[in-house]
């Protein structure tokens, strides 16, 4: 019996709705999330997600009016990674 791999999902909050962008993320690369707070310390600080995306076209390139996600990607837009 072998062993299948769960499908990895990664979407973008953009202009109210979840988007997928699982196509993008490298799969070679480890995602890493971190939440929380520490063991030792006193305060909760922010998550934080850090993935490899393939930007070869530019499509999250801020700055390119040929995205369609153009005047939407900006700092701290939500990201969410899922197994299902």
């Amino acid at each position: 019996m072998g062993v299948f791999p769960l499908r990895r999902y990664t979407e973008l909050y953009l202009d109210g709705a979840w988007v997928d962008i699982s196509g993008y993320v490298y799969e070679r690369d480890p995602i890493t999330i971190t939440r929380g707070r520490g063991a030792e310390d006193d305060r909760t600080s922010p998550a934080s997600c850090t993935l490899t995306l393939n930007n070869r076209g530019g499509v999250f390139s801020p700055r390119n009016p040929r995205s369609p996600y153009y005047g939407l990607l900006q700092r701290n837009t939500p990201i969410r990674v899922s197994v299902g």
